[in-house]
């Protein structure tokens, strides 16, 4: 077991003894949940070269560090997530199955599970110069940003706005990563992530969050442009969805934004 005080004697910070009781109690434990890590994204004095540390004593411990829980993807977990989300969005609930955060969650069920092993032999082949399966490592952790956009949802932050900025940061992740290390890129991640995502939720800067409502647009959209592919070959115009859904036309506009970005993140994984 290692000894208390790794980070505490050379920090002396409320951050340090921390992280310095966190690592005593996975050395105890053997291992330790992604949740309890992430936390450490809170306090600034936690650099990521310094939580790169913390990981590196993990690894020399042998410690198993244990993903989400609905991780591989839990129909019910995020079910229940959509409920929480949509709640503190105040926005009315309509079918699970048509709604926008609904459809993004479903995405998640394609993408590739890799466990521990899968991960650590995918980070050896990088570091050995196989750039490409950079891109199977990002989305198969593109969970991360969607448990992180959950944990800070409500804080006068739009769920999907949180996605997207946590979908960024994930890719900045994979590639500012420390391949030769061998540790855990998922617990790097997630820390990055929840580091921005923080950011995001404090920052003075002028953001502009699109009203919550426009949520059951986007589902009304998605739908009607899905029967005019089927039936006249061809999505429907701004005008003629404002007519046909009694929505106005900057409405419309503005939801087939948040579409459209969506759409760029997918186009950017797989670039």
């Amino acid at each position: 077991m290692t000894d208390r005080g790794t980070f505490y004697d050379k920090d002396n910070t409320e951050a340090g003894i921390y992280a310095d009781n966190l690592i005593y109690t996975a050395s105890a434990d053997g291992q330790i949940c992604i949740d309890r890590l992430q936390e450490l994204a809170v306090y600034k004095e936690i650099t990521e070269e310094k939580f790169s540390e913390i990981l590196c004593e993990l690894r020399d411990m042998g410690t198993e560090i244990l993903t989400y829980a609905g991780y591989p993807f839990d129909r019910e977990h995020y079910k229940n997530m959509l409920k929480e989300i949509r709640m503190k969005e105040k926005r009315s609930g309509g079918k699970i199955g048509e709604d926008p955060i609904w459809l993004y969650f479903e995405e998640l069920e394609s993408l590739p599970i890799l466990s521990r092993n899968d991960e650590r032999d995918m980070i050896f082949d990088i570091a050995d110069g196989e750039e490409d399966k950079k891109e199977t490592l990002i989305e198969s952790c593109m969970y991360i940003p969607v448990e992180a956009a959950y944990r800070y949802v409500g804080h006068d932050a739009f769920f999907l706005d949180l996605v997207q900025e946590g979908n960024m940061e994930l890719m900045a992740a994979a590639e500012e990563f420390d391949y030769d290390r061998n540790i855990s890129f998922i617990a790097y991640a997630a820390f990055r992530v929840n580091r921005k995502l923080i950011e995001s939720c404090n920052s003075d800067k002028e953001t502009i969050r699109l009203p919550s409502e426009l949520a059951g647009s986007i589902a009304e959209i998605l739908k009607e442009n899905k029967k005019s592919m089927r039936e006249n070959g061809r999505e429907l115009t701004d005008e003629e969805l404002s007519e046909k859904l009694n929505i106005p036309v900057e409405k419309i506009t503005a939801a087939k934004e948040v579409l459209e970005r969506f759409s760029s993140i997918d186009k950017a994984v797989q670039s």
